[in-house]
């Protein structure tokens, strides 16, 4: 079966922009531990733009301490490692 050019050029156009949508109206916070709802609602307020958004709570054991989120094409690390390595480098100035 052939698919009409025009068409396939329109769903192609729509699935990238319903992934483009979602992935701007979705972000993932990672945590070495469950978040409570009362955490959540902190991140919400520290960084306005997860208040329109869809969030996951990815528990990884990979953090031994703070969080990363993902939104989109940003990453904020406020993760443990990141900040003992940014002390350990501003030490050998």
């Amino acid at each position: 079966m052939k698919i009409d050019q025009n068409l396939r050029e329109n769903l192609k156009n729509l699935i990238i922009k319903r992934i483009k949508e979602d992935s701007e109206n979705s972000a993932i916070i990672e945590t070495p531990y469950k978040l409570s709802v009362d955490e959540l609602s902190d991140f919400k307020n520290k960084f306005p733009f997860l208040q329109k958004c869809r969030i996951e709570n990815l528990v990884t054991d990979k953090l031994i301490g703070g969080y990363v989120i993902r939104h989109g094409s940003e990453i904020i690390d406020g993760s443990l490692a990141t900040r003992i390595n940014n002390i350990i480098v501003s030490l050998k100035i």
